[in-house]
């Protein structure tokens, strides 16, 4: 089901791929309906709901519920925040004092003390803990099916103190042989809204758009604040929304993924927003650069405009 939700996320965002959603549907409508309530995002499963046919979700209270009730397990997981996952976070290059400020945390908990952690978590809905509980089952069953470890580190994002999403990613794996990639390291159920640093819309006219979390930590510490992450290479209507006249540079990972996403996001933005489309400058994420390399690209951020260098209409 995780694999499907993240089908359904993709289809969802992207016009062309509405008929996958469709043969889903088609298949098995549970499979549909089960897949979609693993995403976060109210706004998402009904766009999902309007292809297919199925009726909205009216309570508006919903997304309200479900935000409280994941900022809470989130605040759990940071408070109980387990040496792997401290030492993973410092692998990045993430010191303690962003742990705290950020509110990272991790999933250790669940191993032994899940039964206590949803006691904790009494006071929000029911409809909201039975979706938390089922989305971290799928999550986990997936995670330790493919890999050697059902752990995984919890990177919450907020605008003026309020929750507004998180993404999941595993904390450390030993890939299978016959897996052809790590499918579910990237998984979330907020894709569609999450967007971390989101403070700096309300302080920045400019922003710059990276693919990571670890790659917009490493903008920011050396002073570039205006850096959000959607933590994908992909933007949502709900993205494109907050993004809404913002100038962007957005800057992806040096790889086809990169590319691919500087192609969608010009096909989707509107041009006299993409003030820069760039690659990093060498294929590195920004985390594994050294500041002098940073800075430097980040001088000349025009130069690396692939609009400068690309004539090819269907790469670009």
């Amino acid at each position: 089901m995780i694999m499907i939700s993240d089908i359904l996320y993709f289809a969802s965002v992207d016009p062309k791929l509405h008929s996958i959603v469709k043969n889903i549907y088609k298949q098995d409508p549970n499979v549909f309906r089960i897949g979609s309530s693993l995403l976060f995002d109210i706004e998402q499963r009904n766009i999902l709901n309007e292809i297919v046919g199925e009726p909205a979700i009216t309570d508006a209270s919903l997304q309200t519920e479900i935000n409280q009730a994941t900022a809470s397990l989130c605040e759990i997981f940071h408070e109980r925040i387990s040496l792997r996952g401290q030492v993973y976070l410092h692998n990045r290059g993430i010191s303690d004092e962003e742990i705290s400020t950020y509110r990272f945390g991790d999933s250790t908990i669940l191993d032994f003390h899940f039964d206590e952690v949803f006691h904790n978590l009494r006071h929000h809905s029911d409809e909201a803990l039975h979706l938390l509980k089922q989305c971290l089952s799928q999550y986990t069953k997936a995670i330790m099916d493919r890999y050697s470890s059902p752990h995984f580190i919890s990177l919450p994002s907020y605008r003026n103190g309020e929750f507004t999403g998180v993404v999941f990613r595993t904390v450390a794996f030993k890939k299978r042989e016959d897996q052809m990639r790590n499918m579910f390291k990237f998984y979330s159920p907020y894709n569609f809204s999450y967007m971390f640093n989101e403070d700096a819309l309300d302080n920045f006219d400019e922003i710059n758009i990276v693919e990571g979390v670890a790659d917009a930590l490493a903008l920011i510490r050396l002073g570039y604040k205006n850096t959000i992450s959607p933590s994908m290479v992909r933007l949502s209507p709900k993205h494109i929304e907050k993004l809404k006249g913002k100038k962007l540079n957005v800057l992806f990972d040096q790889d086809m993924g990169g590319l691919a996403g500087l192609k969608y996001i010009a096909d989707h933005v509107p041009e006299q927003q993409l003030n820069v489309l760039a690659l990093t400058p060498r294929s590195t994420d920004f985390d594994e650069e050294d500041e002098d390399t940073i800075h430097s690209y980040m001088a000349k951020l025009p130069e690396f405009d692939i609009r400068r260098h690309v004539r090819n209409e269907n790469l670009l």
